[in-house]
């Protein structure tokens, strides 16, 4: 009788208790992110992101620029394994790892993550979060070449193939 009710906890376990589908989170990382209106760039291992921001957002309206903008200044971006330089109303040029891998499932709805798996992401993506409950996202590789809104985004591998090259061109003509 022990074996019996014994076998029976067992499956009881392996059937509910050991499911392979992640839950969702409370909050998706992508689709439930606050509305912007650069791209971002998006950790797929935590879930933080960094809005690629060359334009002075609008002060009241979200996911808006501002009506003045001005450039002539620097910043540096370190984001994770990703660094490099933001012009202000120019240009950001990035480096980042040409092997970056993982992603956390619970960060993301049962959507974002089919999303991201069909687009094979890993590692780091760049997000448009313009409109968050249907993001787009690009992997992070050699060859994207893609323009959303003000902005034209090419990657490039660099000679050795370790780094990519993310180099985001703003196109108001601000100077």
């Amino acid at each position: 009788m022990n074996r019996v009710l014994t076998i029976t906890a067992i499956f009881l376990l392996l059937f509910t208790g050991c499911s392979s589908d992640t839950p969702e989170p409370e909050e998706c990382a992508l689709c439930d992110a606050f509305p912007r209106h650069a791209p971002c760039l998006v950790d797929l291992n935590t879930g933080e992101l960094r809005e690629l921001e060359i334009y002075q957002p609008h002060h009241t309206k979200v996911a808006e620029l501002s009506d003045e903008q001005y450039g002539g200044y620097m910043s540096l971006v370190q984001f994770g394994d990703i660094s490099g330089i933001l012009l202000g109303a120019d240009r950001v040029e990035l480096k980042a790892p040409a092997k970056a891998t993982g992603m956390q499932d619970g960060l993301f709805c049962n959507d974002c993550r089919k999303m991201l798996k069909d687009n094979k992401c890993q590692g780091y993506i760049l997000a448009d979060l313009c409109n968050p409950s249907t993001p787009t996202v690009w992997q992070i590789k050699d060859g994207t070449s893609f323009s959303v809104r003000c902005y034209e985004i090419d990657i490039t591998a660099s000679d050795d193939r370790e780094k990519l090259t993310i180099f985001m061109k703003g196109t108001l003509g601000v100077n």
